[in-house]
């Protein structure tokens, strides 16, 4: 009875309201792409935005978006970030992204290497943390698997806060050639060193 009811008023609430929400809407398209090509993440967070609960069946999903209005579309686009765009050769693409979390990204373009070609190290005169002269314990990242490395392999980290170490510019140091190594550093200058032997 309950289902009869909801088939219902979904059936005028589209008929009278919403002429313009249908599955060939490019909104629909481009929320229902980023579901089905997303990770099982972003399939749990689409779910719960428009079923609350995690584990909402495609069917469902569809039917919360069918009764949702132009208004709710957009803003559930807005809230995963998912953009839709055409090419130059007219193919139509969507762009999205999980909303970041509280802190920001390192950009990878801001990554330097500080070992030359022949494995010699060459540190920023002054090395930062925060953009302030750093002081502690830090240790190279080791993110080759033996096949892959990952995208912060070589990073100079802080040993407690577990964020990269930079130059005066604000680029990430890194150091691929000592993997395992920990540094000592004292007002942004290096102290010692307690290299890896198996680097």
């Amino acid at each position: 009875m309950e289902k009869q009811l909801k088939e219902i008023i979904r059936s005028v609430i589209r008929e009278q309201f919403i002429d313009e929400m249908s599955q060939n809407d490019i909104h629909f398209k481009a929320i229902m792409k980023f579901y089905d090509r997303g990770t099982s993440n972003a399939k749990k967070a689409i779910s719960l935005y428009c079923c609350a609960k995690p584990n909402a069946t495609r069917q469902q999903i569809v039917k919360e978006l069918m009764d949702m209005d132009y208004n709710d579309i957009q803003d559930l686009q807005k809230h995963f970030k998912i953009k839709e765009y055409v090419d130059k050769k007219g193919v139509e693409h969507v762009a999205a992204a999980l909303p970041q979390t509280e802190e920001e990204p390192v950009n990878e373009a801001k990554v330097i290497d500080i070992v030359d070609r022949f494995h010699d190290l060459k540190l920023p005169n002054i090395v930062y943390l925060n953009k302030k002269p750093y002081t502690g314990n830090a240790f190279i990242m080791n993110g080759y698997n033996g096949y892959t490395s990952s995208s912060t392999d070589g990073w100079v980290y802080d040993s407690k806060t577990r964020k990269p170490l930079t130059d005066k510019q604000g680029s990430t140091l890194r150091a691929t050639t000592h993997r395992g190594a920990k540094w000592n550093f004292k007002n942004g200058i290096k102290e010692s060193v307690n290299e890896c032997k198996t680097c």
